[in-house]
């Protein structure tokens, strides 16, 4: 009898074969099991877990920061700076998935985001964009004509900002991918999440072959790549990588690096949708990615000074983002072509412009994004707005 259900039940081997590997891709799709234990022992550790873990991923997102100011410094079109682009940028979307919560109020959701990245993009794209463009037009060095196409670019965005502002595409493009990506996961299980980020990453591809001139604001098409690079990140959060996915992970970098050498453009560009060769460009940036968040968890361990430096920087990747263009340019433009100086003291600037951000509140909340600081100014401010009316009241 049980032989005769099971014939009943039985598949033809190669439907059996994919469901057998559908429901590998769905295992591994799902969260990770935590146990849950009362013991103060297990608690300390699960902090100490955390605590390195924020190290590395602060690590990893200072080497970033390090990477991002090299390519942009580094002239010509060299084998350093694309492999940089291999991997740079798509770390900080898998970071920033390694780091997502799905939070169950989208509105909410979308107000603290846009409190963390839009308020200091437009607070930076005023003070370096459209403040020297109108003292421009003031002292006569460029016609009034031009400002209204100077607006249009600050309204779109993206690609189109470009100098001082060329990482300015990543922001609008980050808050756009967590956006769609906690919509998503409120409306569907991650398997099925899993299905969407495979055919967002084929409408990537698409737009890389056939529609990359078209220009979106905010450079919302980038969404299409960067999603599924998120939902990867916030997948693997807490898991474990095996030795031989770590050198499977090596050898793919190695090829890359050997093509790129050889002048196989494998690298990526995602503020222009150049994606390079379709899976193969990903499949080695995310190998990169994750042999780098490898090698920054086993040194979270260390609290060396160099360790400590490239900690910090990682904590300010934002503030280094935003600055060290306008600082590389300024010392350039001052005579200074040294590009090993220009990229230090693009780093140390923008460290130290962090630094000093951090000790006010209306920099925190302007400058780097604090929403908990926003919501304590907005209660002060409102408070002594309300004290004042009914003063004059009496």
């Amino acid at each position: 009898m049980e032989e005769h259900l099971r014939g009943e039940s039985a598949w033809p081997p190669v439907v059996s074969d994919h469901i057998q590997k559908l429901q590998r891709l769905r295992s591994m799709l799902a969260p990770p099991v935590t146990r849950v234990d009362s013991t103060n022992d297990t608690a300390v550790a699960d902090q100490g877990l955390k605590q390195r873990r924020i190290a590395a991923l602060n690590t990893a997102k200072g080497i970033g920061s390090v990477a991002v100011v090299i390519s942009h410094i580094h002239d010509g079109d060299s084998w350093l700076t694309r492999m940089i682009f291999l991997f740079a940028m798509p770390l900080y979307f898998f970071v920033a998935g390694d780091l997502f919560r799905l939070r169950p109020q989208q509105l909410a959701y979308a107000r603290d985001k846009a409190l963390h990245l839009l308020l200091p993009y437009g607070s930076y794209l005023m003070l370096l964009y459209l403040i020297p463009r109108v003292w421009e037009i003031a002292s006569g060095a460029e016609s009034p004509g031009h400002l209204l196409k100077r607006l249009g670019v600050v309204v779109i965005g993206g690609r189109l900002l470009t100098a001082v502002c060329t990482t300015f595409w990543f922001p609008t493009a980050l808050f756009l991918t967590q956006q769609l990506v906690n919509a998503l996961l409120l409306r569907f299980d991650r398997f099925t999440v899993g299905l969407l980020m495979v055919l967002s990453l084929a409408l990537a591809y698409v737009n890389a072959a056939w529609l990359r001139p078209m220009v979106l604001p905010w450079d919302a098409n980038v969404v299409l790549c960067a999603a599924p690079l998120l939902f990867l990140g916030h997948c693997l959060h807490g898991r474990d990588i095996t030795p031989r996915c770590l050198g499977l992970c090596l050898l793919l970098v190695v090829l890359a690096g050997v093509a790129q050498f050889r002048g196989l453009n494998v690298s990526l560009d995602m503020k222009v949708s150049d994606y390079g060769i379709p899976l193969i460009s990903l499949a080695a940036s995310v190998a990169g990615i994750l042999l780098l968040l490898d090698i920054c968890m086993r040194l979270s361990a260390f609290n060396s000074a160099p360790l400590r430096v490239l900690r910090k920087l990682g904590e300010a990747s934002m503030v280094t983002m935003f600055l060290h263009q306008s600082i590389q340019f300024a010392l350039k433009g001052s005579g200074y072509e040294s590009e090993v100086l220009r990229v230090v003291l693009a780093l140390v600037g923008s460290l130290a412009a962090y630094t000093v951000f951090k000790n006010r509140v209306v920099t925190r909340v302007l400058l780097l994004g604090s929403s908990r600081d926003f919501d304590t100014l907005h209660s002060t401010l409102s408070l002594r707005w309300r004290l004042v009316r009914e003063r004059f009241a009496h």
